[in-house]
């Protein structure tokens, strides 16, 4: 086992604990406000079900008669990145006292469904992507693939600085926080795949945030 290997299981580990933790402080931390409880309750069980998929994808990833596990774990990594997002956007709407009825959710919502067709087609071709016995490999669309949720981050960073006038500088610099490392990482990800740096980057996305979950 690489060093990379070792540093991801313990941060998985530790991460997965955190996450739990978390939805525990979301569903009986008095004090927290309906919105607030929903929100940090689904993030926290994201990253519960992301931190899972990852662990599972580097458990598998060298065994060659668990390809299809490992393959339906990486599915799911790359599902409950975009997930996060739209969830994301609909917290930020309804924080800020906003329908659901606006050009912020209609374009998230049309991105998250053009990025899942994408994702179920990764799943019959290799063009997007692809895993063997070895490693995983990036085909030549990948940034296809990826090219939605990017673009599903960026304007969630755009969304919050669009509405700074009705966010603290508090909230302003935490939905910032929230977002940025995870745009940065996917960007990454896109030009140079690394298993530590993209388990580090999910860790440091929820990371940073929990730390200022319950403003």
């Amino acid at each position: 086992m690489t060093l990379a290997y070792a540093i991801s299981y313990f941060l998985l580990g530790a991460m997965f604990f955190a996450s739990i933790f978390g939805i525990f402080i979301s569903v009986f931390m008095p004090g927290i406000d309906k919105l607030n409880r929903k929100f940090f309750a689904l993030m926290f069980g994201n990253l519960t079900l992301l931190v899972i998929a990852l662990g599972v994808d580097l458990v598998y990833w060298t065994i060659n008669t668990m390809l299809t596990v490992d393959k339906i774990a990486i599915f799911f990594e790359y599902f409950f990145n975009a997930l996060m997002m739209i969830n994301f956007t609909i917290y930020l709407i309804r924080f800020c006292g906003e329908s659901l009825r606006n050009k912020l959710f209609y374009a998230i919502s049309v991105l998250f469904v053009i990025y899942l067709i994408l994702l179920v087609v990764a799943q019959f071709t290799e063009i997007f992507y692809y895993i063997t016995e070895k490693y995983f490999y990036r085909g030549e669309w990948h940034f296809i693939l990826t090219l939605p949720l990017i673009s599903m981050m960026f304007l969630n960073i755009f969304g919050v600085i669009r509405r700074k006038k009705f966010l603290s500088k508090r909230y302003f610099l935490a939905f910032l926080f929230y977002l940025l490392p995870m745009t940065v990482g996917a960007i990454i990800h896109v030009i140079e795949f690394s298993i530590f740096l993209w388990v580090f980057g999910i860790i440091f996305f929820y990371g940073s945030n929990g730390c200022d979950s319950f403003f």
